[in-house]
């Protein structure tokens, strides 16, 4: 489970309910750095942490991060990723007076998903 470092402090009850359940931090086994003052991340006993997460998927996550400035949320359980990325702009909500045809807006969806393809694919050439 991969969470944002400055939120930790609202994140307590879930990060509770992780470690009720067994799961430890494991930043310390995480070799970038940055990535490790950016996030939190706590994993089972016996989780492969540098094999479940690569130095490539945490300099694409940290990159992303640092380029959009939203927050993004991971957590791999068995053969299966939820992630989850912040955005400030209520996107479910038409306009109603003007034109929904956004350039911006496509740009940013393309990236998330960019992302997040790149988050998958690299887990199935892992796994």
């Amino acid at each position: 489970m991969i969470w944002p470092r400055k939120l930790q402090q609202y994140l307590t009850p879930t990060i509770k309910k992780a470690t009720l359940r067994g799961a430890r931090n494991v930043d310390r086994q995480l070799r970038n750095a940055e990535f490790r003052q950016t996030f939190v991340a706590y994993a089972m006993p016996g989780t492969d942490v540098d094999e479940l997460l690569s130095t490539d998927m945490q300099r694409a996550i940290l990159d992303y991060h640092q380029r959009t400035e939203k927050e993004i949320y991971l957590s791999f359980v068995e053969s299966q990723i939820s992630m989850g990325v912040t955005n400030p702009k209520d996107i479910l909500e038409p306009y109603v007076f003007r034109s929904n045809v956004s350039f911006e807006m496509i740009r940013e969806f393309f990236e998330d998903i960019s992302l997040l393809i790149s988050i998958v694919e690299d887990f199935d050439a892992n796994h």
